[in-house]
């Protein structure tokens, strides 16, 4: 009799922000497995020795957590644009993250959900007209001892929160 057992491990890729080049999200060498793409989680978990900064378009990650175990800042600014399908900000016990989409050409697409601290400590500030989504809802300090803050400032700034 022969047994066959589904495997546990996950078959998509992951990405861990190093910073050790620049601040560029697009420089692979800023990364332990390359920038991140549709099929890739990426974490950023350090701000040493430079934090995350997204500046123009194109950006792309399969799951997007930041601080999500250790201390995470990630900038969207100048016309920068990222597209997930779930970003999760502060999500872990002792994680912090801090996410900034600022200026009007500059957005946050969450195609499923936005998780601003999950069970750690989440910020997030959309500011001087920039636009965040999140298409599956959104949650702000989701979980018992977890802190979240949302931050939405200025003219044309927006938090397009749909379910």
């Amino acid at each position: 009799m022969a047994f066959v057992a589904a495997s546990t491990v996950s078959t998509y890729a992951q990405t861990n922000w190093t910073g050790a080049f620049s601040n560029g999200w697009f420089n692979p060498a800023n990364w332990d497995a390359g920038v991140p793409g549709v099929a890739t989680d990426a974490n950023i978990n350090t701000v040493t020795p430079n934090s995350t900064e997204i500046r123009g378009g194109g950006a792309t990650a399969l799951n997007l957590s930041v601080g999500s175990n250790g201390t995470g800042v990630l900038v969207i600014q100048n016309g920068g644009t990222l597209t997930d399908i779930g970003g999760f900000i502060g999500n872990l016990p002792g994680g912090q993250g801090t996410v900034t989409v600022s200026d009007a050409s500059s957005r946050w697409t969450n195609v499923g959900t936005l998780v601003v601290g999950g069970l750690g400590a989440g910020t997030l500030t959309i500011q001087s007209g920039g636009v965040v989504n999140s298409g599956g809802g959104g949650s702000v300090g989701l979980s018992a001892g977890s802190t979240g803050t949302v931050a939405v400032i200025g003219l044309g700034s927006t938090w397009n929160n749909t379910l």
